[in-house]
């Protein structure tokens, strides 16, 4: 079960906490697991806790290796029971490493959205080196439901060696190797076959998959999970725990601290939208693709040569004038350099040491791209959610979501309380401005803060892409005709493959024992079969008859 405390920020969520945390923790656990974005916002937590309670055995843990994690938070769990509260701080990517048999003896708390549940990865390899990341021993390939995708299930013999091997890339090699992700896939596999996926182009093999679904389904089997969020309801996060039954409370001990779900006095914030289109429609968005188009052919009467990003830049200078701002963008964003302005990295949380500001600025597009959606609509099936409701869950969280969480970065957070911790009903708050990317953005915000108002005088509009009939039809023709080559390809492929496995089994060889010379399993062959049914016997027929006038023409 999962207690959601929530409350918009700055309302003092973890504050509150801290100081009624003996009515957070479990009374059948022995420790406390504070888990935060980061290493350093675990810090600053841990040194907030030891103020206010010095006697309390409290430590940061700062290692994100699992092992070390594991054997370090397994010491404290194995110490005998004493009357002094007992709590670790950890990040959320340490937590996520850790087994379910150690998380089942700990009271969890997770500081902020867990987004890595949603981390979504890529792994191509060659096909002529897939061996040399060590998968081929271990995996073999299921038909799917999904067109050009092939599901991947580990082989029942190899389990047990299979999760010691995803261990060993885990733990060995660089985190951001191709072997840390095929360990990752390994891991996957092994604990939630559903996401994990393959497709064959030409001479790659490019397997995606969820690295969280793993994490998603250890924290439904727990007991005692605490989320301190300031909105947890139509994000991917819900949608995914929810799918794995896991139920989210959010009437609990700490139900009495009724901490605001909008934020209270922002009558004098502004929010500022860089596009105004309808945010209902699919060409208000503010994608990649439209974010390096060039301005003038894009944007409804501009005539500027840049594109898009240089455009949104010169803009949020002119809205800012000579005010000191902050703003962020991503790796695809123009830096601006502007002696005013102060970049930060998009997942802001924990930075309040911005609260002096007034003028914010969230740029980046973080739309997934059209195959990180269409993987998510995959995942969606296999766990029976509705397609565009998964996506749109989706695109709340890492857009929506994260602008607002950037955007409360400035002052109108910084909010006066009285001595019982309770905020101070009316206060007085300077001016502040949000510049969001576009519509959707500003009425996501403008739904946590109601007071607030949207001005879209000096905003852009955009210029839907229309494509012609012909232009259509040239687009499917074409998909049509690569769709066809590539099964065309596959075919042959697999058929030569079965055609070897047919000839050694004429010499006398098991299915098995062929299959193994070949790589497949039994079971795969039996799928390709059945698959291709009658267009193998008619190509075997083929292929025998063509050898019969081979050996007449050589007896001749």
């Amino acid at each position: 079960m999962i207690f959601h405390l929530s409350g918009v920020c700055g309302t003092g969520k973890t504050e509150q906490l801290i100081n009624n945390i003996e009515l957070v923790k479990h009374t059948e656990t022995s420790i406390i697991l504070w888990a935060s974005l980061t290493n350093k916002l675990s810090e600053a937590t841990c040194n907030r806790y030891k103020e206010k309670y010095p006697e309390h055995n409290a430590m940061l843990i700062s290692s994100e290796n699992s092992l070390s994690v594991r054997s370090e938070i397994l010491q404290h769990i194995g110490r005998p029971c004493s009357l002094t509260t007992q709590i670790l701080f950890i990040s959320h990517i340490a937590l996520s490493m850790l087994s379910l048999d150690v998380l089942q003896q700990c009271t969890v708390i997770i500081d902020e959205l867990p987004t890595l549940i949603g981390d979504y990865q890529r792994l191509k390899i060659p096909l002529q080196d897939e061996s040399m990341l060590g998968l081929t021993p271990y995996i073999e390939y299921e038909d799917s439901l999904f067109e050009g995708y092939q599901r991947i299930v580990i082989k029942e013999e190899m389990k047990l060696n299979a999760k010691q091997f995803a261990y060993d890339l885990l733990h060995n090699a660089d985190s951001n190797s191709d072997s840390v992700k095929a360990g990752k896939l390994l891991m996957g596999v092994l604990h939630n076959s559903k996401g994990i996926f393959v497709s064959t182009i030409d001479n790659w093999k490019l397997f995606e998959f969820f690295t969280g679904l793993e994490f998603a389904k250890k924290l439904s089997q727990l007991e005692s999970v605490w989320l301190l969020s300031a909105n947890l309801e139509g994000l991917f996060v819900e949608q995914l725990l929810s799918a794995y039954e896991c139920h989210i409370n959010t009437e609990h001990s700490l139900s009495h601290l009724n901490l605001p779900l909008t934020h209270p006095n922002t009558s004098n914030v502004e929010i500022l939208p860089f596009l105004k289109n309808d945010s209902t429609k699919r060409s208000s968005s503010f994608s990649g693709y439209f974010a390096n188009s060039l301005s003038c052919k894009v944007i409804k009467d501009s005539t500027e040569e840049i594109d898009v990003h240089q455009l949104f830049n010169q803009w949020v200078i002119s809205k800012f004038e000579n005010n000191n701002f902050i703003y962020c963008s991503n790796k695809s964003t123009t830096v601006i350099n502007h002696p005013n302005s102060t970049r930060l990295p998009p997942m802001a949380q924990g930075l309040n040491n911005h609260s002096h500001f007034n003028q914010v600025a969230f740029m980046p597009h973080l739309r997934p791209t059209p195959e990180h959606e269409a993987a998510i609509k995959r995942l969606a099936s296999d766990i029976g959610i509705n397609k565009q409701t998964f996506v749109d869950s989706y695109i709340n969280q890492t857009s929506y979501e994260a602008a607002y969480q950037f955007s409360s970065r400035i002052s109108f957070r910084n909010l006066s309380r009285n001595e019982d911790h309770s905020l101070v009903k009316e206060q007085l708050q300077p001016k502040c401005q949000i510049i969001v990317p576009d519509m959707a953005h500003a009425e996501y915000i403008h739904n946590m803060m109601p007071t607030a108002s949207i001005n879209t005088d000096g905003s852009y509009e955009r210029v839907p892409s229309q494509a012609t009939e012909e232009e259509i039809t040239l687009r499917q023709t074409n998909k049509s005709t690569r769709k066809a080559i590539k099964d065309a390809q596959e075919q042959i492929q697999k058929f030569s493959i079965l055609y070897s496995i047919y000839s050694l089994m004429k010499d006398g060889l098991t299915a098995n024992i062929a299959c193994d010379c070949f790589n497949i399993t039994a079971r795969t062959r039996r799928n390709w079969l059945k698959r291709y049914g009658d267009d193998w016997t008619n190509w075997l027929t083929e292929q025998e008859m063509s050898l019969e006038l081979e050996r007449e023409t050589e007896a001749s």
